[in-house]
């Protein structure tokens, strides 16, 4: 069931309420003309309606095995535009993989510069959020966009 009324159900296909269903094999292929048109509307729609955010990666790095520390390296940090964040429902949180205060954002994919992973800082509205969950949403071969789960 596809819930409506939701950006980033209509973005990242809708939330499913069923159990795994069998599906036929997938055989690996190129690039269509709709995934790259569909890649395309991820990135128009949110560049619409979207809200500008930074993304704050930490690159190099380096640990120190004296101490057991690491040590953050200088910040490079990214200005996009992302969803309008979205509290989740309160059926969805669990207290453990979904906790009371995170929200989720769609990343549009075309023109991303980094990879999304999981403990990047996203500065939304001055206050500090961090990836603690992200699901990439395919289109064909391509990834069209990122799904991110953030908690404060």
């Amino acid at each position: 069931m596809i819930v409506s009324g939701d950006l980033i159900a209509t973005v990242s296909g809708g939330l499913f309420r069923t159990a795994y269903l069998a599906t036929a094999p997938y055989e690996s292929g190129r690039t269509t003309m709709l995934d790259l048109k569909i890649r395309a509307s991820a990135f128009n729609l949110i560049a619409k309606v979207g809200k500008q955010v930074t993304f704050t990666l930490y690159l190099s790095a380096a640990y120190d095995p004296t101490d057991g520390e690491t040590t953050k390296g200088s910040p490079t940090q990214y200005v996009k535009k992302v969803s309008p964040p979205s509290a989740y429902k309160e059926m969805y949180i669990d207290g453990e993989i979904i906790r009371k205060g995170d929200c989720r954002v769609v990343l549009p994919a075309k023109d991303l510069e980094f990879t999304p992973e999981v403990g990047i800082e996203v500065t939304i509205d001055t206050v500090v959020w961090k990836i603690v969950g992200l699901k990439p949403v395919y289109s064909g071969e391509q990834i069209a966009a990122y799904t991110l789960q953030l908690r404060r």
